[in-house]
């Protein structure tokens, strides 16, 4: 394992009064839980088990779920990043890493299950002393970050589906003159059209398909993933 880079994973506990309420109204309480906990689930099994680096995980635990056997049946460890805002959160988990050995970060949204660890790869080969890397969520965001300790400092993280942080950290760069490598854009999960379009995708697994199969209700439309829960969009509720 090559403990000089690491990557930033930050994992909220799937419990309603854990979510960030931007995506409850988008989703529905409810069925944001088990959308986001699903999402999460997968985008950790493609960036785990590299020798390319080393993976911290930073928790926003619940008394639900006080650990990961949710995420990964072997419980993972974790920094405990409960009580924090997103945005300090990202420094904590950053500032562990560094201080810990490594000399590139790489931070990975965990509602990003497109990413693939050949993505990760090349964003450290593309941090360099002065430049940044960045993904650029086409649906707006930020989808990856990579930096050293110096230039971390631009970042803006406030949520994973934050529309501005991506032109916030872009500002920030360009004023301390910093060099910036954009990756290729992706999609973050933020809505029913981004989460349609992942489940459409050939990333998705074959055998979770849309239940279309109800013309006699046009208006109701279910999903199911392999946990079997159904993402169902006439019973989204807000808050």
């Amino acid at each position: 394992m090559n403990r000089k880079n690491a990557v930033l994973f930050l994992v909220t506990s799937p419990v309603v009064e854990l979510i960030d309420s931007e995506i409850k109204k988008r989703f529905g309480i409810e069925r944001s839980v088990n959308i986001i906990k699903d999402i999460t689930i997968k985008t950790y099994s493609k960036i785990k088990n590299n020798d390319d680096y080393m993976l911290l995980i930073a928790y926003f635990s619940s008394k639900k779920f006080p650990d990961l056997r949710w995420l990964d049946s072997y419980e993972p460890g974790y920094l405990d990043i409960s009580g924090l805002d997103y945005q300090s959160a990202v420094f904590k988990s950053s500032d562990y890493a560094f201080r810990m050995g490594a000399e590139k970060v790489v931070l990975i949204n965990p509602l990003c299950p497109f990413i693939e660890k050949v993505d990760i790869v090349a964003a450290f080969s593309n941090i360099k002393e002065k430049q940044i890397v960045i993904g650029h969520a086409s649906n707006g965001g930020i989808y990856l970050f990579g930096s050293n300790n110096e230039t971390f400092k631009v970042l803006s993280f406030h949520s994973p589906i934050d529309d501005s942080d991506f032109d916030e950290t872009l500002d920030k760069a360009k004023k301390n003159r910093y060099l910036i490598f954009e990756m290729e854009p992706k999609f973050i999960i933020k809505d029913d059209d981004s989460l349609r379009k992942w489940l459409e995708s050939p990333d998705f697994s074959d055998n979770i398909k849309i239940d279309q199969q109800h013309d006699h209700k046009p208006h109701k439309k279910k999903t199911k993933d392999t946990h079997h829960h159904e993402y169902t969009q006439d019973d989204k509720t807000t808050n």
